[in-house]
């Protein structure tokens, strides 16, 4: 890497001259810009020797740690920074583990709040100010005759779907989306994967936030509960197979 970053404010400018094997990373914001300077340095001969001996990445357990979750400790702050998770581990299964994401600080003031009680018929409800409630799961689970699988963004990864809760008749159903990583406005029927019913209630604590808890019901099944001040929104699941 070059020397620091350079900050150069409006109307002076920072050296965009550079040589061959050279480049700027340049970060702009209105009037400021800064740029750090970098050279393409060519790899190691044998890389691809020296890759394949690299021993495989265990936890602290000494258990492999898959795919995306060999996750850095920096990356889960930010995460966790602005969402909440709740996540299980079911016993009666290796790699058991089911997650689901949502955003900080929903509370019953909230517009979006509100907006539950005119949601059309047919439509999902929407979440301006956050965004897509987010499930992640290690294994496939199944809801009633519903199966959600692994794998439904590439092969040999934990599925991960986004969350909406859909208005249907008198009731309400829980889609699962391909599309995890959105805002809570941005629901793109196309990328629906399943529907399943939920149970629906408007009994609870009157001043709860949104939010998401799973719990173990058994060995092999869960609960998945969604909850906004007094309404809950519940659906059972089973490990799948």
């Amino acid at each position: 890497m070059g020397n620091p970053a350079d900050h150069c404010d409006h109307g002076h400018r920072c050296p965009d001259a550079l040589g061959r094997g050279r480049a700027d990373l340049s970060l702009r914001w209105g009037e400021y810009r800064w740029t750090a300077s970098f050279t393409f340095a060519d790899p190691p001969a044998d890389s691809a020797a020296t890759a394949a001996e690299q021993p495989a990445r265990t936890n602290t357990d000494g258990t492999f740690l898959g795919l995306d979750d060999d996750t850095s400790s920096i990356a889960r702050t930010w995460t966790l920074a602005e969402r909440n998770e709740s996540a299980i581990v079911l016993p009666d299964a290796a790699s058991s583990s089911v997650a689901a994401l949502y955003w900080k600080d929903q509370d019953v003031e909230h517009p979006d709040f509100a907006a539950i009680a005119s949601v059309a018929e047919g439509q999902v409800l929407r979440l301006t100010g956050a965004a897509a409630l987010r499930l992640r799961t290690m294994l496939p689970l199944r809801f009633g005759g519903v199966e959600i699988d692994t794998e439904n963004l590439a092969p040999g990864f934990p599925g991960s779907y986004g969350l909406w809760l859909k208005r249907v008749n008198s009731g309400w159903r829980l889609v699962f989306n391909n599309e995890p990583d959105v805002w809570g406005t941005q629901h793109d029927p196309d990328f629906d994967a399943a529907e399943v019913d939920v149970a629906y209630s408007a009994d609870g604590e009157s001043g709860r936030l949104l939010g998401v808890a799973l719990v173990p019901t058994g060995p092999r099944s869960g609960r998945l509960l969604i909850h906004w001040g007094p309404h809950e929104w519940i659906a059972d699941f089973t490990i799948a197979g």
